[in-house]
């Protein structure tokens, strides 16, 4: 199971995906994003973990190389950025890891779960999503998402909570922490089904459910993703013209505001500022989070199935026709595209470069400013993230790498 996302988190709060970097600092110590993307801007002044002298080889070519720092054989498919530390999910099951060495793990192949587009963590506690396996020996449709709670850095488990068992809630999909409640999603994907998309409040002390709320009363038939907007949960759902972006209340999941109408797609989105940015299949958009308006739309050229990454200045997503898209943030114009040949799994964002990965081609690294290929090397690569001059390659092993 392979998924495109490790992103960039800067400037994003809330969870949907996959390696994905966050803004450093006070600030941002209790939100989360998928984790691909570098610093830009607003963490100038934050001075880089130098970790260990790298003695790795060096792997790629172009002008931007890329040297070893370490490597384990632990599989990641989702991953997440939050002060400077990389939180990792796979197959193997969850853990950590640091610019220098991988950190804490927690085997999870007794459970038969698979990591999933969901993380979220608050106060040093962090909550992963996982989805039964669907090759696993004690596979039933009947199993519900699972969601484990671990404390950093001692990787102890907390708790774990399960969405309810009907066939309807067996894939896990976002957290999003706000007041000590941490919201998590649960669907299932089919045709002709009884949809009924939840998210359930959950204690982030004791694991017991607070409240739940199910999309399916505005039109939702598949989460889209879960993130945190001025106080409040924010939740993309799709599939049909009623669904949209729902605001929640934290403490009672009550709805404050729904906009309906929202184009989008279930390969994700991003929260950036005041503005949410869809996947809307061959378009991305922003969407005002204050009033629902539309604030951009670009048509792309094929299906968008890299999950966006968003930071200060550009959203960047990748299409099933192997193109790469830097869009500005603000206005929506294209400042760049390119190709990768093949469908773009997963990107990523760093202060001077944009990284695209995909199975077929391996990575590379395009300049942020013209789009120039700088890097191309040959591996094995399910998702992507990048803290400051490190950039960690997901895969059948993870790699962190320097960037020089």
């Amino acid at each position: 199971m392979h998924r495109r996302d490790l992103l960039a988190l800067v400037g994003m709060a809330g969870t949907s995906g996959c390696l994905r970097l966050q803004e450093s600092g006070p600030a941002a110590a209790d939100t989360t994003t998928p984790a691909t993307g570098g610093p830009d801007g607003d963490d100038a002044d934050t001075e880089p973990s130098t970790g260990e002298e790298d003695t790795g080889d060096t792997v790629g070519i172009g002008e931007v190389t890329l040297t070893e720092r370490w490597t384990d054989g632990w599989h990641v498919n989702d991953g997440w950025v939050s002060n400077q530390t990389f939180y990792l999910s796979g197959t193997d099951g969850v853990g950590t890891a640091h610019q220098s060495e991988m950190g804490w793990t927690a085997e999870l192949a007794d459970d038969d779960v698979l990591g999933t587009e969901a993380f979220g963590i608050s106060g040093g506690r962090a909550v992963f999503g996982l989805s039964p396996d669907p090759d696993g020996e004690g596979y039933s449709p009947e199993v519900g998402a699972q969601f484990y709670a671990y404390d950093h850095p001692a990787g102890e488990k907390a708790w774990r909570f399960d969405a309810p068992p009907d066939a309807r809630h067996n894939y896990a999909r976002g957290v999003a922490v706000v007041d000590g409640v941490a919201a998590v999603g649960s669907h299932t994907y089919g045709m002709d089904i009884d949809y009924d998309p939840l998210v359930t409040g959950v204690d982030m002390q004791t694991g017991e459910q607070v409240w739940d709320t199910h999309l399916a009363e505005v039109g939702g038939r598949y989460l889209v993703d879960i993130a945190t907007y001025d106080g409040a949960i924010c939740v993309g759902s799709t599939g049909t013209s009623d669904a949209g972006i729902t605001l929640l209340d934290p403490a009672t999941g009550e709805i404050v505001k729904h906009y309906d109408r929202i184009r989008m797609s279930t390969d994700g989105a991003a929260v950036s500022g005041s503005s949410y940015y869809p996947c809307a299949f061959d378009q991305m958009a922003a969407y005002s989070l204050d009033d629902g308006s539309t604030r951009w739309s670009t048509d792309v050229d094929d299906r968008i199935v890299a999950q966006p990454v968003v930071d200060n200045t550009l959203v960047v997503c990748g299409t099933v026709a192997g193109t790469v898209y830097a869009i500005e943030r603000d206005t929506g114009t294209v400042r760049w595209q390119a190709s990768v040949d093949e469908t773009v799994e997963s990107v990523a964002l760093s202060v001077s470069h944009v990284w695209a990965a995909n199975q077929a081609n391996g990575l590379t690294g395009f300049a942020r400013d013209g789009g120039s290929v700088v890097h191309r090397s040959t591996q094995d690569v399910s998702d992507l993230a990048v803290y400051d001059d490190t950039l960690l390659v997901g895969g059948d092993d993870t790699t962190a790498y320097t960037i020089e």
